[in-house]
């Protein structure tokens, strides 16, 4: 990813500053169904806390996951930083708050608070989500926080987690049943080599969404055997990853044509050794 220039992020960090509402200078709890940052369109958040800290969450399908957390002995991220994985750091004084980022050669944004005692911290893949992820962060505002859309607030995440788990599990099924109707018990015919083929461009037998490989925060993957093209395919596989793991625990899953769907918790893609789902 190409870096953002440290003239377009104090620029950045300015125009922020100008349209942000003065910070809190102790981070108290919000009250419920409020966010602590104003989310841009998409995005959803999930809050928790412990006996001195609070922090969660924040991601979309498709754009960054950001991690924060606040309180008395989190201390302030951005300082811990080792010197030789700094690309570069800048400051900035933002409606009152000292505001430290750090982008480091792992493109990793840390972003802290040092008087709120709250860090940020997502991982950045393309310039648009550093812009995002400073645009929603540099409106940190612990104590009366902004009002969002119905469901932009996840109370439980280990149970959206889960939902979102059992959605691709379905989606799974959806292209084995598929993938048996296009072969029809005809050898010469085989498989279909790629999810358009069982799309509305194809048979028409997948929604449109799943025939291009990306639907309710998961990327599916059909490799089909053999790869070479003049070769009916006799084995397919279909791996399915999320897009963003919301969580360290998040399934990944693998299925073929024996109709068996496999996953791991480890974030890789799973393979045949993996064991069945329940």
């Amino acid at each position: 990813m190409k870096r953002l220039s440290t003239l377009g992020l104090a620029f950045l960090l300015s125009v922020v500053s100008l349209t942000v509402i003065a910070q809190s200078r102790n981070a108290t709890k919000l009250p419920a169904l409020r966010s602590p940052v104003q989310l841009l369109t998409g995005y959803k958040l999930q809050i928790g806390s412990g006996t001195d800290t609070w922090g969660g969450t924040i991601w979309k399908v498709g754009g960054l996951k950001i991690e924060w957390d606040s309180g008395l002995h989190v201390g302030v991220a951005a300082d811990l930083v080792d010197k030789k994985d700094v690309a570069w750091q800048e400051e900035q004084v933002v409606n009152g708050q000292q505001v430290i980022c750090v982008y480091t050669t792992s493109n990793d944004l840390i972003v802290s608070f040092p008087r709120l005692v709250t860090n940020f911290q997502g991982h950045i893949e393309r310039q648009q989500d550093l812009a995002e992820m400073l645009l929603m962060i540099l409106t940190f505002e612990p104590t009366h926080g902004y009002a969002v859309e119905s469901g932009a607030i996840v109370s439980d995440l280990a149970r959206e987690v889960k939902t979102i788990e059992e959605v691709c599990v379905l989606n799974l099924r959806s292209i084995n049943s598929a993938q048996g109707v296009y072969w029809g018990g005809d050898a010469k015919k085989g498989y279909a080599r790629a999810l358009q083929q069982l799309g509305p461009k194809g048979e028409g037998m997948l929604e449109a969404e799943l025939a291009s490989g990306r639907k309710s925060f998961y990327r599916f993957k059909l490799i089909p055997e053999p790869a070479d093209s003049g070769k009916p395919v006799t084995h397919y596989v279909v791996l399915a990853r999320p897009i963003n793991r919301i969580t360290k625990e998040q399934k990944s899953f693998y299925t073929d044509e024996s109709g068996v769907i496999r996953f791991t918790t480890q974030n890789r893609t799973a393979t045949i050794a993996d064991p069945p789902i329940d």
